[in-house]
């Protein structure tokens, strides 16, 4: 589902909620965050942009207060920056945890892509969504387009009203092909023939 430029201001201000608010000045200090555990990251230059043969694959993990976000920068070339701009780049944005939470990519102009719900069980929710170009042809192996180029934002929140905790967020960009798409991707989001 994509959203007009108008929701990206709900989205904003609903993802940034000072935390303190949320606590109701109750005078109790929780230690919160992300800390990246894991990357791993290939290709070739540029390296401050994605680019179709761009792998960056990063897992954060830790505890969002009620209100609280954490937002991530993906910046895909333009095509000044790189002559084939973001190429046949995407990305998986994946969520995990014991919470309700939200995982929403914003593209350079303002679209929000909101993750898709995968499973709830025990309190925990699973939320994923892949960005990848408008089309690729599996048989052929060729895409045609690609994504927005620009900085997309990736931002995760909670929304309820307690410490969501034992949280992990993996943002993987790599090549969208078809066998990449079906081995990380929600079949919604396919857009391979």
């Amino acid at each position: 589902m994509k959203l007009p430029i108008a929701a990206l201001g709900v989205l904003i201000a609903a993802l940034l909620l000072p935390a303190a608010a949320a606590a109701g000045g109750k005078g109790t200090t929780t230690t919160t965050g992300f800390t990246l555990v894991s990357e791993t990251r290939s290709g070739y230059a540029p390296w401050d942009c994605y680019h179709e043969d761009s792998y960056h694959d990063r897992v954060w993990a830790g505890s969002l207060a009620p209100g609280e976000s954490f937002a991530v920068a993906l910046p895909f070339c333009t095509f000044d920056q790189f002559v084939s701009g973001p190429g046949g780049a995407g990305f998986l944005m994946r969520s995990y945890g014991s919470g309700h939470f939200s995982l929403a990519a914003v593209s350079p102009s303002g679209l929000v892509y909101p993750a898709h719900l995968m499973s709830t069980k025990g309190g925990s929710e699973d939320w994923r969504r892949c960005i990848v170009q408008p089309r690729f042809d599996a048989v052929q192996q060729i895409g045609f387009g690609t994504i927005e180029p620009g900085v997309w934002t990736v931002a995760f929140a909670n929304l309820g009203d307690r410490l969501a905790r034992s949280l992990s967020l993996q943002i993987t960009v790599n090549q969208a092909g078809s066998g990449w798409q079906q081995a990380v991707c929600p079949a919604q989001d396919w857009n391979f023939t």
